[in-house]
């Protein structure tokens, strides 16, 4: 990109994003993810598949995939085709993504089990600090 009166923009090509359009939108779909044996998404669902909604319309670059693995992200969710759906990052006390949203499951009377992990792991971390505080 050039800077200054009348210079042409030039667009970043799809290679630049870490999250880019998929070839078939997941919008308004269901899908089966398969779960890595021990991850914390895993743990939290309780089972080594789970059905999901998806409103989204990317997913991962690829290109990155490697490079975010080297750097400690753990793939653990991926739909049939292989195509990853959660990644999570040990040793955090809670970073979980999810190419679903787990807000759109349920009839609002009890959340889904992401949900409610993720206010659990607040919770705790707020207790720790609270009593770090106290000392």
């Amino acid at each position: 990109m050039r800077s200054g009166r009348g210079a042409r923009r030039e667009r970043a090509g799809p290679r630049d994003f870490l999250l880019t359009p998929l070839a078939c939108s997941l919008a308004g779909h269901e899908g089966l993810v398969r779960l890595e044996p021990g991850s914390l998404i895993e743990q939290i669902i309780g089972a080594p598949t789970t059905l999901e909604a998806y409103i989204c319309s990317y997913g991962l670059n690829e290109s990155y995939k490697q490079t975010l693995a080297a750097h400690g992200l753990v793939f653990s969710g991926h739909a049939d085709d292989g195509a990853v759906r959660v990644a999570e990052l040990p040793g955090h006390t809670f970073f979980l993504a999810t190419m679903f949203q787990p807000e759109l499951a349920g009839d609002g009377r009890r959340p889904h089990p992401v949900v409610s992990a993720f206010a659990t792991a607040v919770t705790r971390r707020h207790a720790s600090r609270q009593a770090a505080h106290a000392r």
